[in-house]
This record gives C-alpha cells, sequence and structure tokens, in this order.
C-alpha cells in the first residue's frame, strides 16, 4: 500500500540495531548484495544495499532511518538472479559418424535411431605416414560440433586413418554433414507444425467454463466463433461492443481503501464503530460500491448501471 512498486519477499522485523548493521527477527537467508525494503516512520519506501551478512547481523550500505519494529523485504535477490544468469543445461541431439571411402573420395555418414545422412566430398586419397596420428586428427576435427544443436557421441574411422587428411577437409565434411541434418530436420518440423496447424483449426475441445461474461472483454467476431467453436454458446461482448445491465465488476485492484484509512484488522487498525459496510464511491455521475475481499487482500469494485455503454473507445474487428 505505501509503495508503488513490488515490496517483494518478506523477510521479518527488524530485531536490533547498531551504528552500521541490523538483525532481523527469525533468522532469514540474507546473501551479499540482496535489495531490501521498508516502510519508514512517516510512511516512505526506503531501500538497502546488502554489503556484508556475518552470523546473522546485516552490514548495509547505508542505515537510512531505519529503526527496531520495520517490516523488511527483500525485492532483490541476488543469489536467485546469479542463479538465472548462469548457462542451464543444454540438450543436444546425439549423433554418431562413420568415415567411409568412395570411389572418388569419401563419405561422412551420421546416424540417429534409424535415420541415416551422408556428405560426399571429392578428394585424392594419400596414404598417411603415421595413421596413428590420422585417427587423432580425425577423432578430434569431427568431434567439434561447436554451437550446433548435435552432440557427436561416436565416431567409427572405419580404417580410413591410413589415409591423410588435413584438418580443414575434415572440418568441411563435418561441417556439411551437420548443416544437411539440421536442414532436414527443420523441414520435417516445419511440415509437423502445419499438420498440427490444420488439427488444431479444426479443435473443437470443450471450454472449461459454459459462459463468459463481458469482464472477458470479447470484442470481435473471430473470439467469438473461438468459444462457440468450443461450447460457450452465447458469449457476452465486452463492455466496448454491448450495453450490460446490473451490478457490474469494473475493477479489482490491491489498493485497498480500508487498509487505506487505517480501518485494516490484519495490520493493526480498528473499523470504527459508527461505519458499515458496504463503502461506495461516487464521481457525481457514477455510483460504485466496494466489497472486500480480505482474506485475498483485494478490493472490488462494482457499477450498477441500467444499460448505457461505458465510454472504453471502440473494438478492434480485427485483432483476435
Amino acid at each position: 500500500m505505501d509503495s508503488p512498486k513490488s515490496t517483494g519477499e518478506e523477510l521479518g522485523i527488524v530485531t536490533g540495531i547498531t551504528r552500521d548493521s541490523i538483525r532481523i527477527g527469525g533468522s532469514p537467508v540474507i546473501a551479499n548484495n540482496d535489495g531490501l525494503t521498508f516502510i519508514s516512520r512517516n510512511g516512505e519506501s526506503k531501500g538497502l544495499k546488502v554489503n556484508k551478512v556475518t552470523e546473522g547481523i546485516i552490514y548495509p550500505d547505508k542505515m537510512n532511518d531505519i529503526f527496531v519494529g520495520a517490516r523488511i523485504f527483500r525485492n532483490y535477490d541476488h543469489s536467485f538472479q546469479m542463479e538465472l544468469s548462469r548457462k542451464t543445461a543444454e540438450r543436444k541431439i546425439p549423433v554418431s559418424m562413420s568415415l567411409l571411402p568412395a570411389p572418388d573420395g569419401f563419405i561422412l555418414r551420421a546416424t540417429q535411431g534409424d535415420q541415416a545422412w551422408d556428405y560426399s566430398v571429392k578428394m585424392e586419397k594419400i596414404t598417411a605416414n603415421d595413421p596413428a596420428k590420422s585417427r587423432e586428427n580425425i577423432l578430434r576435427q569431427l568431434a567439434k560440433a561447436g554451437d550446433t544443436p548435435f552432440l557427436v557421441r561416436e565416431i567409427n574411422t572405419g580404417g580410413n586413418e591410413r589415409f591423410f587428411f588435413t584438418s580443414q577437409q575434415l572440418n568441411e565434411m563435418r561441417r556439411g554433414l551437420l548443416e544437411q541434418i539440421h536442414t532436414a530436420r527443420t523441414l520435417k518440423s516445419s511440415q509437423k507444425d502445419k499438420q498440427n496447424s490444420r488439427t488444431r483449426k479444426s479443435n473443437s475441445s470443450p471450454f472449461p467454463v459454459d459462459s463468459l461474461h463481458f469482464e472477458n472483454n470479447i470484442t470481435n467476431r473471430l473470439a467469438v466463433q473461438f468459444y462457440r467453436r468450443h461450447g460457450v454458446e452465447n458469449p457476452d461482448l465486452g463492455v466496448e461492443k454491448s450495453q450490460p445491465t446490473g451490478r457490474l465488476q469494473v475493477m479489482i485492484t490491491r489498493h485497498c481503501l480500508q487498509h487505506e484509512l487505517g480501518f485494516c484488522q490484519r495490520y493493526g487498525g480498528n473499523f470504527p464503530s459508527h461505519l458499515s459496510l458496504p463503502f461506495s464511491l461516487q464521481d457525481g455521475t457514477n455510483h460504485f460500491e466496494l466489497e472486500f475481499d480480505c482474506r485475498n487482500c483485494l478490493m472490488k469494485v462494482f457499477l450498477e448501471t441500467s444499460g448505457r455503454s461505458l465510454d472504453r473507445g471502440q473494438g478492434d474487428e480485427k485483432r483476435e
């Protein structure tokens, strides 16, 4: 209520203060560089940056008028942000490669399950002076899948280490083969997406509810067609396209007037005996009734209408 921005995760109450440190009750786990917030005595939202934490004692960059009894929140979790910034586990497509002889050169074959792809290269066959080094070079160069979505798990040289290969030749074969696999898989995926799209267009699975009201903002024919196809026979149109009547819920907000006036018992307030619910608001033309959902800390605003449309602009017939 006292801050336009998210206050974050509640950590506890300040139980002790020194010249340059604070202690929070409940021993919450706090890390260096965490960002903390609290509401000052005059109702202003203030922040602290954690420089150091030692045995539960927090040393912030500044005290910023912190006081015993202040409710502390964390709106920046440094450990969590570092976890998000780390490189996550990568999913690679495993392939096996085999080097095969061809009449005018060599073939590099990749297999995955029952699928196989070949990439041919015309080149002169030159006997290697050192087959062991030739084999080592073949394995090293063909295994370099780099930033591609593939992982080369197995390489079968097929005895072709008896021939000499330059690193450039092996790299060309590997790149060409992996590009060929990637193109084939992309085409297959595209064809599958088209098939799924045709399936989705004919889909008529039941919608979870059988009635929709103006709050769902249905303002064009495509949306109406969608809901009817899924079993909602007469969905209500949004207020831009209809003139709803009766008691309409026009707003749900966390800005609660009971809290603002100091009446919220959840936060230590007292509801005055000379007042009674429901509360209402007036803007000179409209009469709004307020309903308080204290369990979920929400305030709901209702408008009593008599069939007149609400001026909220025109709907876009071209947008679903």
